[in-house]
């Protein structure tokens, strides 16, 4: 991570305490996670149009009834016309596992963790916290398959500008991830 993502990762761990706590019990119990979405938006870009408010976590889905135990609290399946995922949200922390994006009634991403996810997370430690950041890429990967909005496309852009193209190609392969607009 460069100096600037440090300084944002530091930022949101000042702000939502509860951070290193959370950081703390998953790597304890060996959960593969990582600040993920808008969070990890902010944090690589500085633009804050990607923050809604609240941390986003990703965890591995092999790790789902572990999490459940560890926070004692129940997953919730969340869908819309636009995704399906199971979410624990808990305060200003919206944990989530695997994610389907859907596109007029099309699976076009089934947004899953791999060992590829692990290789590729960013690592910080900020006053003894542990901190895990998802790739660029990953982060990207989310965005593209169905924007919210424009600026959600923008967003996009931004972080494929600096993609490592060989991942995000592996990891549109692993998510089986079809171009939206092939649909229009």
């Amino acid at each position: 991570m460069n100096e600037n993502e440090v300084v944002r990762l530091r930022a949101i761990v000042t702000q939502y305490t509860d951070l290193k706590k959370i950081a703390y019990i998953f790597d304890k119990a060996k959960v593969q996670w990582g600040i993920a979405a808008g969070s990890a938006y902010f944090i690589y870009s500085g633009d804050e149009s990607g923050n809604d408010g609240d941390i986003d976590i990703w965890v591995d889905q092999e790790d789902k009834e572990k999490v459940a135990k560890l926070l004692k609290i129940d997953w919730t399946a969340k869908s819309s016309e636009r995704h399906r995922a199971e979410n624990i949200e808990m305060g200003n922390f919206d944990i989530f596992t695997n994610c389907l994006k859907i596109n007029n009634g099309k699976q076009v991403l089934d947004y899953r963790w791999t060992d590829e996810v692990t290789k590729h997370l960013r690592k910080e430690t900020i006053g003894g916290g542990k901190y895990n950041i998802i790739s660029p890429e990953d982060v990207a990967l989310l965005k593209i398959a169905n924007p919210r909005s424009e600026t959600e496309k923008m967003q996009a852009d931004r972080l494929l500008a600096s993609a490592d193209e060989d991942y995000l190609k592996l990891r549109k392969k692993e998510c089986g991830y079809i171009n939206a607009d092939s649909f229009l």
